[in-house]
């Protein structure tokens, strides 16, 4: 987990995990870092702090040599997906569903 802090309060944080998917026929061998949060309070929004959080998770990411950096935004959160969009961040596939 990385954390972001001014003057010693806790404005963001960023929970990364490395993974490597099975070693079988249907994969090709990787390892790839997975950003399952990235969380920063409304007060700081739009001041950096998610930038900076995001820069380091991709030093700490590079320094494992990971070959892919990940992470799921939601559809209808735009504001995220413009935000990872803008740190260079594409759409590899959709997740599609019927109900």
């Amino acid at each position: 987990m990385h954390v972001a802090d001014i003057g010693g309060s806790v404005v963001g944080f960023a929970f990364v995990k490395l993974g490597r998917p099975p070693d079988d026929a249907m994969h090709r061998p990787r390892v790839f870092a997975y950003i399952e949060e990235v969380v920063v309070s409304s007060d700081h929004r739009r001041l950096g702090v998610g930038t900076a959080l995001m820069h380091r998770v991709e030093g700490w990411a590079r320094d494992r040599k990971v070959d892919q950096i990940e992470l799921i935004v939601w559809a209808f959160n735009e504001e995220a997906r413009k935000f990872y969009e803008s740190l260079g961040y594409t759409t590899s596939y959709r997740r599609m569903f019927r109900t």
